[in-house]
């Protein structure tokens, strides 16, 4: 509270003062408005302007004066903004300069730098020729870069632009242009296709921040240190939020000269105020700082915009009392003023506010956050859900969407969300008149309440708004409580899940309707098989409830605790779901017992797609035929059976028509369960379609798997709109042929029907049953026939594929909690258990899938936990999958994502002897795989095949061996991505951090084949396996290693860009084995800072054939036991290969080189060689390599050519001190005999020393093939 002569002097008239978060508006600060009293985490929803979402602010490097300069506050990134077009130079444009400014404010140092989505190692430089570098790229990037960087305090224009481009006929770089004040980059880089494929590479700089002023380091006033605020020099960068903001409120001088914020002088910003603050924000928590902030601010945002982002990042309050901005970080503050009832004026109106509105108040909270592990591109915080608040908030889930721009840390942004959605708990609210000594309460003050008249004991409030009346000495208080336990955050709230964990249901098997009324007809409580089969009963009273005005059906642990026992499909869709409670139409069930499944039970959690007219009747059923003889192979007419011929009428030409399953059948008639067609004629008992269905059901199924004869359907016409424009990845906005269909909020399923195309070794190329580009989307906002969506698109969508958006209905936030699944009988055809169908936020966790015991050929059916369309950011956590799969290996999916499914989370999994564990396909993309173990499964562990698929993490898994091998398969592999049959491809999948063990020869830990580009495989621990590393083209198509007319397209799919990095490969039989084809089908592997531990082989360790691009550096290849008659590293057929900085232990011969031109060898240290081992073969074909730094301590460096050398330089330079040269030394008169062979060094030639070689006849000189005389 301020002085009282201070308060009474400032107004004799009333006048209001407000807090909690209220904004700083005005022309450059301006002052804080008046708000209304709402919870921290009410504000912290409310939509910010586009700079405040998380993640780097400038995605890539802008260019061009119109684009505003940037402020970096705290340790943070930028892409920075171009200053000048990038420019090509040198003989033949070998290299390219960019140059970037960073800073509009001096100060920032860098310190990391990131091209093209990769952490780049900075050294010091050493290049002569480029003295006023201040760093050269390092690693593989060695010799191919340097930085050129200006901090702001340069006096003169960059020596190195003037030397180059001061005679550029179009952008002329002069002295003048020095940039005072301004922080620079500039960026040289040398070109290099496999380090920059593109002409415009992407830049990310991390760095400190500007330097801020801290008072608390200032002497002068009240702090203890040399800062001053009057003398930039003594400032430091900082990590703190109020410092941050501190600096904002008084302004920031710009390499302009203006200053950006300052509209607060230091008097208005009271010391002792924001000192503590600032404090507050320091307390070590683990030993770091408990609240930090990084922001890449841009001097074209308001100031106020960047303050809010700041506050949020330490859940601070500001307020504007008499001329003073004041601040608070974290909870509340201790009481300043203790009241009874007494104290309120009983003749002025008092109010109560005990419970908020529904649309005010939230039960948990997801957010997104910059992650410097990812580039600091934004990404997902672990949700919060309280389980409890949301059992009192009538089971709606309602979670707080937050965006935390400035918080680069995961664990900080858990704990404010924990704290937040405590804090939002607290809902009551007062108003009313304080006498006295309220008169000097200011906003952020908290008082202490005693009341009889509301039960409370010195109950804390925290004053929201102050309306003071100083000559009758009382103030308008507006209260809210708080509770200062909601900011000691637990420590079980910060971790990377959080599953819901839903309450059990009333005892017993109940359906009670909602008038009371209860089912009477209901099976039995049984444990097993053998008991009651409660299937019948069970959809007999969910048919019941639901002709009855709904109801629940709640199936809860029974007399005994025993489970339910289920032969068939349940009779309920999860159209909503909370908890374990499933929501279909006007019934509910609730799951609070384990569930028994047989071959044909599954439980279905799925959204609906929206009816954009009823027709009239439930269902049209149709069947589906063939239009023409037994030619046809697939038909485009549907005929309508009998019963529904006559609602033909209500279908016209051009009308958007989705084809499902029959519902009662579970779509077991049709492989997919949905197909989108228009029509395009219509008859009286028939419609015709633009496409062909090629998703009919099978003739050959057996008999019990049709209903009703087999091809049965349902069909339906549902919102929907053509796109009238292609889409691309990462647009996020899409242009529709009627936008009038759709609003704000909306989710729509976005596809187009282009396929997944297969190769047939008998038919060649056809279409499969799956649709790649498929895709769930919400809706920002509408403009015309202009839909934005919430986020980029992850595929294209194409108007000649008939691109399309549908409006659904998602499930929100349900979900499965607990209970075993057992299964009796192996299934006739493949199914699944738990379907997540246009699924949005729900989590199945706890769960067993698994076959009764003593039963060897149950079958789990296709797929165990399926998430499927339109399904994201959905949570499947501690599920177990065991023994679920007939014994032929057959079908047989643990968890499967797949036909669009995005940004889901499968963790802490376990699965075993299936044919694939954890399975991601068709298009699934951005999930994560995390903490999942798979053991003895019978093809591939973890799979990534079909098409599409982009952006997914396979993260801290286990893939076991086991003996299982499913039907079919030869070989088996942990981790395998690619698919040998599919025309489709896979992108920017990373593996990193998981262990494989066991896989023995001939099997595989990870599995890489065409089409993929941009994979990752890093930092995996390999143990006591076959290959670790197998990379093949599609062989698949060319068994006799020719190239086929009609199998080349297949044959010629690439691998692209693939980065096998940081790996510890122990006791395996090889490290990599790498075949890219007779067209060269791998192109661009980097094979970096690997390790292999004692390695047995009769084989080579590292082998490689027909690739385009392989960087090798930094391996090292320690304990190796390799047949005498094989090579440690035998590479053939490859262009652009580097093999750098690799160290060998034991071996007899490391390295054989054949038809390499232009490889580099350099800088290899062998240790324990053999001692009749050569170091480099020279098998031919190796035109312009150049070998150089090899040191064999204790040994001799050798070349061996077993034929004609190929020409060009193999030099020797930088040997060990003491070691002998690479060949064996001969003089003129003492040459040996030419029938050995080999590769010698001849002392005393004429010019000086020289290699030569044998032709079998007659030694020659390497350089020039002459005789040696």
């Amino acid at each position: 509270m301020p002085p009282v002569g201070a308060a009474i002097a400032a107004s004799w008239t009333a006048f209001t003062a407000t807090s909690v978060g209220a904004f700083v508006t005005g022309n450059i600060v301006g002052r804080l408005l008046v708000t209304v009293a709402v919870s921290a985490l009410m504000r912290s929803t409310i939509k910010m302007p586009r700079y405040g979402d998380p993640g780097i602010e400038t995605k890539v490097t802008q260019t061009g004066a119109g684009n505003p300069l940037n402020l970096p506050l705290g340790k943070t990134s930028t892409a920075g903004v171009r200053i000048s077009p990038p420019v090509s130079w040198g003989n033949k444009n070998t290299y390219g300069t960019f140059v970037m400014a960073l800073s509009a404010a001096p100060g920032i140092a860098i310190t990391r730098i990131a091209i093209n989505g990769e952490w780049v190692p900075l050294v010091a430089n050493a290049d002569t020729t480029r003295p006023t570098a201040t760093w050269a790229l390092g690693g593989d990037w060695a010799g191919y870069g340097w930085v050129y960087f200006f901090d702001g305090s340069q006096t003169e224009a960059s020596a190195f632009l003037i030397e180059t481009f001061a005679d550029h006929p179009d952008y002329p770089w002069s002295a003048g242009m020095v940039g005072a004040g301004m922080c620079y980059a500039v960026v040289e880089l040398r070109y290099n296709r496999a380090l920059y494929p593109t002409a415009d590479p992407r830049f990310v700089f991390e760095t400190t921040g500007i330097p801020l002023y801290d008072p608390r380091a200032d002497s002068s006033v009240g702090g203890d240190g040399a800062q001053r605020w009057d003398d930039r020099s003594t400032w430091a960068p900082s990590d703190n939020p109020i410092v941050q903001a501190y600096n904002i409120a008084r302004g920031i001088a710009l390499w302009t000269g203006d200053v950006w914020g300052g509209d607060y002088d230091a008097g208005s910003l009271p010391l002792a105020n924001w000192m503590a603050a600032m404090n507050a924000c320091d307390l070590d928590l683990d030993g770091a700082p408990t609240w930090i902030a990084g922001y890449e601010a841009r001097v074209s945002q308001k100031p106020k915009e960047v303050i809010e982002e700041l506050l949020k990042a330490c859940a601070a309050d500001a307020t504007d009392a008499g001329g003073e901005l004041l601040v608070r970080v974290g909870g509340p503050g201790l009481p300043v003023l203790f009241i009874t009832d007494d104290d309120w004026l009983v003749t002025q109106d008092q109010t109560e506010t005990p419970f908020p509105s529904t649309t005010a108040t939230y039960n948990g909270a997801r957010a997104a956050y910059p992650e410097p592990a990812s580039l600091y591109s934004a990404e997902d915080a672990p949700s919060l859900i309280n389980a409890e608040y949301e059992a009192a908030d009538d089971n709606q889930r309602r979670l707080a969407d937050l965006r935390y721009a400035a918080v680069p840390n995961g664990e900080q942004v858990q704990r404010l969300m924990w704290s937040l959605v405590e804090d939002n708990r607290r809902f009551r609210r007062h108003a009313g008149v304080l006498q006295g000594a309220g008169v000097l309460l200011d906003p952020m003050d908290c008082i202490a309440w005693t009341s009889e008249r509301y039960g409370y004991d010195a109950k804390v409030f925290e004053v929201a708004e102050v309306t003071e009346d100083l000559r009758q000495c009382r103030a308008r208080l507006s209260l809210l409580e708080r509770d200062h336990d909601d900011w000691i955050v637990p420590p079980d709230a910060v971790h990377p899940i959080n599953p819901i964990n839903p309450g059990s249901g009333a005892d017993g098997f109940n359906a009670r309707g909602g008038d009371g009324a209860q089912f009477s007809e209901l099976g039995g409580v049984d444990d097993g098989p053998d008991g009651t089969d409660n299937t019948a009963a069970f959809n007999a009273a969910v048919e019941w409830l639901a002709a009855n005005g709904g109801g629940k059906l709640t199936l809860g642990p029974g007399d005994f605790g025993l489970g339910y026992w289920f032969a068939g499909p349940l009779r309920v869709r999860a159209t909503m779901a909370q908890g374990c409670v499933l929501v279909d139409g006007n019934v509910q069930v609730e799951f609070a017992a384990p569930v028994w499944f047989g071959a044909g039970a599954h439980l279905r959690f799925e959204g609906v797609l929206v009816e954009e007219q009823a027709l009239d009747g439930p269902n049209t059923y149709a069947q589906i035929r063939a239009t023409s003889g037994a030619g046809t192979a697939y038909p485009r007419r549907i005929w309508l059976s009998d019963s529904a011929a006559s609602l033909a009428s209500n279908f016209s030409v051009g009308d958007y028509i989705v084809i499902r399953g029959q519902e009662d059948e579970w779509d077991v008639a049709i492989e997919r369960d949905e197909a989108i067609v228009t029509a395009v004629s219509v008859g009286d008992n028939y419609i015709e379609v633009d496409r062909d269905l090629i998703y009919t059901y099978e003739p050959d199924w057996p008999d019990s798997a049709k209903p009703g004869g087999g091809d049965v359907t349902t069909v339906g016409r549902y919102v929907a709109s053509m796109l009238a424009a292609d889409a691309a990845e990462g647009d996020t906005s899409i242009t529709v042929l009627d936008g009038a269909k759709f609003q704000s909020g909306d989710w729509v399923h976005l596809e187009d029907t282009q396929y997944s195309q297969r190769y047939d070794e008998d038919t060649g190329l056809s279409d499969t049953t799956n649709v790649q580009h498929e895709q769930g989307m919400q809706i920002d906002h509408v403009d015309g026939n202009t839909i934005h969506l919430t986020e980029p698109l992850i595929h294209d969508l194409f108007t000649a594929q008939s691109a399309l958006c549908i409006l659904y209905a998602p499930v929100l936030g349900g979900g499965l909690t607990g209970g075993t699944i057992r299964f009796t009988a192996a299934p006739e055809i493949a199914r699944y258990t738990v379907w997540l169908h246009y699924a949005v936020g729900c989590t199945i966790s706890d769960l067993r899938i698994l076959t009764q015991p003593g039963q060897t050929d149950a079958g789990l059916l296709q797929q165990g936990i399926r998430i499927g369309q339109g399904s994201v950011r959905n949570t499947v956590d501690a599920v177990r999958i065991e023994h679920a799969i007939d014994s032929s290996g057959g079908y047989g999916y643990g968890v499967i994502a797949l036909k669009g499914a995005r940004s889901n989370t499968i963790s802490r999994c376990f699965c075993s002897g299936l044919r694939h564990s954890f399975i991601e396909m068709t298009g699934a993309a951005n999930n994560l795989w995390i903490g999942n173990v798979s053991e003895n499964c019978g093809a591939s562990d973890f799979d990534v095949h079909n098409a599409a698929e982009s952006g997914s993490v396979f993260s801290a898994n286990i893939a076991r061996f086991g003996p299982f091998l499913a039907e079919g398969q030869s070989v088996k592999a942990a981790f395998k991505i690619g698919n040998p049959s599919h025309i489709g491809g896979h992108k920017k999948i990373t593996c990193i951090g998981n262990v494989v063990d066991g896989f023995v020869d001939p099997h595989v830990a990870f599995d890489v084949i065409p089409p993929s580009f941009d994979v990752v495989i890093k930092a995996n621990v390999i143990r006591n396996c076959g290959t670790a590393f197998r990379v093949l083209y599609n062989a698949r198509a060319d068994a006799n290693g020719e190239v086929e007319p009609t199998k080349s397209m297949i044959q010629g799919l690439p691998i692209e860009r693939l980065s096998i990095i940081d790996n510890d490969v122990h006791h395996c039989a090889r490290a990599l084995y790498c075949d890219g084809g007779p067209l060269k089908s791998v192109r661009g592997l980097r094979f970096r800072r690997n390790t292999v531990h004692d390695a047995t082989t009769d084989d080579f360790m590292i082998y490689a054939r027909h690739v385009d691009g392989v960087i090798m550096g930094d391996n090292d290849l320690l304990g190796l036991t390799v047949g005498i008659e094989e090579d440690v590293v035998y590479l053939r057929d490859i262009d652009g290969l580097r093999m750098t900085d690799t160290t060998f232990e034991g071996g007899s011969k490391l390295i054989r080189l054949t038809d390499c031109p232009g490889a580099l060898v350099e800088r290899l240290t062998a240790y324990d060689l053999d001692p009749s081992a050569w170091c480099v073969l020279d098998g031919g074909g190796n035109d312009d390599m150049v070998v150089s730094d090899i040191r064999v301590p204790g040994g001799t460096p050798r070349f061996y050519t077993s034929g004609t050398p190929s020409p060009g330089r193999m030099i020797a330079a930088s040997i060990a001190a003491g070691a002998p040269m690479l060949a064996p030394e001969f003089e003129i008169a003492t040459l040996p005999d030419p029938v050995a062979g080999g590769l010698i060094y001849v002392t005393d030639e004429t010019g000086g020393a020289v290699l030569a070689w044998c032709d079998g006849a007659t030694w020659r000189r390497v350089t020039d093939g002459a005789a040696v005389s």
